[in-house]
């Protein structure tokens, strides 16, 4: 058999040859080989977020489905060069590095089937491992059709030889030499059942007509400009990367201190363009490398001391990168910033000196996203250790969302230095405010932070007393418990409304313990008068939080007045006994 001779497809029992080929099937074969074609192309070049990438997938599946929803399968002849369609050539390209038919022939496929189902995910499927085969290797282990088998793609299904031919030869192959085409059960039986035969037929030259019928496989302008514009600035880079590290080994070496000078001013004009126009993270690694060079990294700096000349240029040029002109050069950079590019920009940023801390907050102030704001509240976390004035001389800013975003850096950061700032925020106008002061001074927990927190359950707003006493009943603790005591036994408190009352309540039944069951009992057992709602509110929040107590001596209360006790006061304890009733038949049914 000469080497132009290929395995093609008989369709049930008959074969058809060219001149039945129905021209509109042969029109979409064609161009879904050509969107194979591109979005195996695309995949070498772009990432998987890609527009470009993600549009040519589209295509593929698209034109794919809507061919497999009429005809149920489509199947390509597989040579050397070529994907064949009936005999007729779909897709040509005689590049071995980069023929999609070379890469499946070599490995011995030599047919390729897709069947209606088959997803987007199956496609990438096929389009990964293609992918990944090296041409160039005869003797890799892992080939395309273990590949296939492997990754069980139900909708993909192939003809394959026992061996795969070598480079430059070729051997007779026939249908009896080929092995079924691996897919799932249901494939493979309905193979058998509709009588698929694969047949040799020699593959004639190509026409003029076939020849333009056969897709263009070029990119488009603009795909080609951005394709170039990629590789022009991955050239960059990388040169920019190795003038660094000359810059660097000259600077730990013997030259004179002339020619130091001379480098320092060199890597600042550098680093000032590999922040414009290259990646943020590979910008952090150059700025640590800077900062090691002048010893304020001791753990990267391995060379000689360098000159005081050219550490204080060094330094004053690391300055100057925190300082405002420079921090608005890079923000509508970050404003526009998807997620994954926000993280790279915080390890910039992260990187700056504590000076940068005020131009930092500024730019908090006027950031829109979201994510940009909570980005630069941990950027803040880290940098205002060291300069924890320029935050706090900004708490002071009629901006309201500004300051609960500072304060917001000081939860976060958890330093005791913020509470005597906190306690004047206490009276701030803006609701918002006070409430996240609440969390903060929440979140530093020490003696004096209970003094605030206590004047936070008197606020003139119900919902930061609210907030404030939840905050208490999780941090728990006799502490905190008898802030709360504190708060429900004053006068003012029996006049609250009753939601505010249960919540102050619940939060006492979550740090309260046996100290508290007698203040508790003292208020179910409290007589009056006059029957007031309020009093009944009262013993009912009681009752409750004895139930959430829940120690012996707590249900014990609740059972003596549920005996004696009658009106609101039997009742509240009746229901606190149902409610821990309820809880210990919940606790056994969990552990059963």
């Amino acid at each position: 058999m000469k080497e132009s001779e290929v395995s093609s497809i008989r369709l049930g029992s008959e074969n058809i040859g060219s001149e039945d080929l129905n021209p509109q099937l042969f029109r979409q074969a064609s161009e879904i080989a050509t969107a194979l074609a591109r979005a195996h192309k695309s995949r070498q070049l772009y990432n998987e977020n890609n527009p470009v990438l993600r549009t040519s997938l589209a295509r593929l599946f698209t034109s794919l489905a809507s061919y497999l929803e009429a005809n149920d399968t489509l199947t390509f002849s597989v040579t050397e060069t070529e994907f064949l369609f009936h005999g007729k050539a779909v897709y040509s390209n005689p590049d071995r590095r980069e023929s999609l038919a070379f890469r499946l022939f070599r490995d011995g496929v030599r047919a390729i089937t897709f069947h209606s189902g088959i997803t987007q995910d199956e496609i990438v499927g096929i389009l990964e491992i293609l992918g990944k085969v090296n041409v160039e290797n005869d003797e890799s282990d892992n080939d395309i059709v273990t590949q296939i088998w492997e990754c069980e793609l139900a909708h993909i299904t192939y003809l394959a030889v026992d061996e795969c031919i070598d480079e430059g030869a070729t051997e007779e192959r026939t249908s009896r030499d080929a092995q079924p085409a691996y897919g799932p059960p249901s494939a493979l039986e309905e193979q058998s059942e509709g009588g698929m035969d694969f047949s040799v037929m020699i593959d004639l030259p190509l026409s003029d007509e076939e020849k333009e019928s056969i897709a263009d496989l070029t990119l488009t302008e603009d795909e080609l400009e951005e394709v170039g514009q990629q590789i022009l600035a991955e050239e960059r880079e990388n040169q920019r990367k190795k003038v660094f590290q000359i810059f660097a080994e000259i600077l730990q070496g013997s030259a004179s201190s002339e020619v130091k000078a001379d480098v320092a001013r060199g890597i600042q004009a550098l680093f000032m363009d590999f922040l414009e126009r290259g990646s943020p993270v590979e910008t952090a690694g150059f700025l640590i490398e800077i900062k090691g060079l002048i010893g304020r990294n001791r753990s990267v700096n391995s060379g000689a001391p360098l000159p005081s000349s050219v550490q204080e240029t060094l330094g004053n040029f690391l300055e100057t990168l925190g300082q405002e002109r420079q921090i608005l050069r890079i923000e509508p950079s970050i404003e526009e910033a998807a997620a994954q590019r926000l993280e790279e920009y915080e390890q910039y940023l992260s990187q700056l000196l504590p000076n940068s801390v005020g131009p930092l907050c500024g730019m908090l102030g006027r950031m829109k996203s979201r994510r940009g704001r909570e980005m630069l509240c941990r950027v803040l976390s880290v940098l205002a250790k060291e300069n924890l004035g320029a935050l706090v001389d900004l708490l002071s800013d009629p901006r309201w969302y500004l300051v609960r975003n500072l304060v917001h850096v000081l939860r976060i950061m958890k330093d005791k230095r913020a509470l005597p700032y906190l306690e004047g925020l206490l009276l701030h106008e803006d609701v918002r405010v006070r409430i996240e002061v609440v969390h903060c001074i929440a979140e530093l927990g020490n003696g004096e932070s209970d003094i605030l927190m206590q004047r936070c359950l008197r606020d003139s707003e119900r919902v930061v007393r609210t907030v404030a006493a939840k905050k208490l009943g999780h941090l728990g603790g006799s502490r905190a418990a008898s802030s709360l005591v504190e708060c429900i036994l004053e006068k003012s408190f029996l006049k609250r409304l009753f939601d505010e009352k249960w919540v102050f309540f619940e939060a006492l039944g979550h740090a309260g313990s046996d100290e508290t069951v007698p203040i508790l009992e003292k208020l179910i057992g409290k007589g009056s008068i006059f029957h007031s709602v309020e009093t009944a509110e009262m013993k009912r929040c009681a009752a409750a939080t004895l139930a959430r107590i829940g120690t012996p001596k707590a249900v014990q209360v609740l059972e003596k007045y549920a005996r004696t006790a009658r009106g609101d006061q039997r009742k509240a304890c009746m229901e606190a006994l149902r409610l821990c009733s309820r809880r210990d038949d919940d606790r056994v049914s969990s552990q059963g």
